[in-house]
């Protein structure tokens, strides 16, 4: 008798939980299922649940081997994270190698003082440095213009 009720305790057990969250018109009708067991006998019962063991332990067995595949699989990510990472810093090295660093930034060099030979006579403006001169533009000479006085007389003759 205890087979009994356990065999329908583990068969409704489901199908009076699936009908409570079910909507009215398709939860099942414990009649029917009632019925049905009637027809099965106590050693079908006891087989199926039998089945139901061990398929619970197949899908406990499946799952621990695959937790064990996923650990697995996490060391391999791990070692190929840490591969990546050391690749990544002899690149960087092969290409700080590759590429010397700039040197800094020279300071403009001073002009050199003229010798006293060179020395350009007060009325010429001393020579600029030679990036200077590439720089400016050469100076025009302008004809100095004739004063009123002139134009005058020039006017007149």
């Amino acid at each position: 008798m205890k087979q009994w009720i356990l065999a329908i305790l583990i068969i409704l057990g489901p199908t009076v939980a699936l009908a409570e969250e079910a909507p009215a018109d398709q939860q099942p009708d414990v009649g029917k299922i009632l019925e049905e067991l009637s027809k099965v006998g106590p050693d079908a019962l006891v087989q199926h649940f039998n089945e139901m063991k061990t398929q619970a332990d197949n899908l406990t067995a499946e799952a621990a081997n695959l937790r064990k595949q996923a650990d697995d699989l996490e060391a391999k990510a791990t070692a190929f994270r840490q591969r990546i990472e050391t690749i990544e810093k002899f690149m960087q090295s092969v290409v700080t190698a590759m590429n010397p660093p700039a040197p800094p930034p020279a300071e403009p060099a001073p002009a050199p003082e003229p010798a006293p030979a060179e020395a350009a006579p007060a009325e010429q403006p001393a020579e600029a440095p030679p990036a200077e001169q590439a720089a400016a533009p050469p100076a025009e000479e302008k004809p100095a213009e004739a004063a009123p006085a002139e134009q005058v007389a020039e006017g007149g003759q």
